[in-house]
C-alpha cells in the first residue's frame, strides 16, 4: 500500500480525481445540450472539447497505473534476486555437507549386476 508521501501513489490518485472530473463535466455538458439547442455549434464545440479532455484524463491515468504495475514488477524482480543472493551460500553449504555425509558414508550395497 503506498503511502501519501509517495509521488506516484499522488500522482494516479490526482489522475483519477481529473479523469473522473472531466468524465463528468463531458457528461454534464452532453445532457445539458440534449435538452437545449442541438444547431448551438459553440455548445456542440465545447461538448468535444470536454469528451476529449475526459479522454486525455482517462488515458493519463492508464498510462500512469501501467507505469506503476511496470515499475512494482521491477522492484520485486530485484528484490528476489536480492533474496536468491542472500540464500546461495546457505544452499552451497548444505549441498556440500551432503557431499562430504556421502563420501563419508560406507558405500551402499547393491542388488544383482552392475
Amino acid at each position: 500500500m503506498a503511502t501519501a508521501e509517495d509521488p506516484e501513489a499522488a500522482a494516479i490518485k490526482n489522475a483519477h480525481e481529473s479523469s473522473q472530473l472531466a468524465r463528468r463535466r463531458a457528461d454534464e455538458h452532453r445532457r445539458a445540450q440534449d435538452v437545449g439547442d442541438p444547431q448551438d455549434a459553440a455548445a456542440a464545440r465545447r461538448g468535444e472539447q470536454l469528451t476529449q479532455a475526459a479522454v486525455d484524463a482517462s488515458a493519463k491515468l492508464a498510462f500512469l497505473k501501467q507505469q506503476a504495475r511496470a515499475a512494482a514488477g521491477v522492484k520485486r524482480r530485484e528484490q528476489a534476486i536480492a533474496d536468491d543472493a542472500a540464500r546461495q551460500p546457505q544452499l552451497r553449504a548444505e549441498a556440500q555437507a551432503r557431499r562430504d555425509a556421502a563420501a563419508a558414508a560406507p558405500p551402499r550395497p547393491t542388488r544383482g549386476r552392475r
